[in-house]
């Protein structure tokens, strides 16, 4: 093998390591976007529960806040956290479900008990003083649910 073969074997080589290099590097990329789905996911469920453990932990107090005719100061407070913590959880997974971390199939459900939500004590009036506190599309998207008598608020 003279001196130009030998160049050119090395070209060859070097070009194959490359094209290895890129193709582990795209693998290892891959893998990692997997993970940090499962990752997301993973939060979201973890937040849920919590909501739901609270929810658990004061059955008593949410049934009497359900059933009362008056609300003291303290069950509006508490109300208006768990409207809070549920607003926060829904925003979130719209935007998981925009970023496609979450199947259509789940949101589509999650949208269905936020609709029952949206129908229960007092979350007109916490989204009538706090939905500017939220994003425009999830904004809209509550706004739809609630289905407020003078119809929608506009949205800039």
């Amino acid at each position: 093998m003279d001196l130009e073969q030998a160049y050119y074997l090395g070209e060859l080589i070097g070009v194959i390591a490359i094209v290895g290099s890129l193709v582990f590097v795209g693998l290892q990329m891959r893998q990692t976007n997997r993970v940090n789905i499962a990752g997301a996911r993973h939060s979201m469920s973890e937040f849920a529960l919590k909501l739901i453990s609270l929810q658990a932990e004061h059955a008593d107090r949410l049934a009497h806040i359900s059933d009362a005719e008056t609300l003291s100061s303290g069950d509006i407070i508490f109300l208006e956290s768990v409207h809070r913590m549920v607003f926060q959880m829904a925003e979130n997974y719209q935007l998981h479900q925009k970023m496609g971390l979450m199947p259509e199939d789940h949101w589509k459900g999650f949208v269905a008990y936020l609709r029952d939500y949206c129908a229960g004590r007092g979350v007109t009036d916490f989204w009538e003083k706090y939905s500017d506190h939220y994003g425009r599309e999830f904004a809209i998207l509550i706004d739809g649910l609630i289905q407020k008598k003078d119809g929608p608020k506009a949205r800039p």
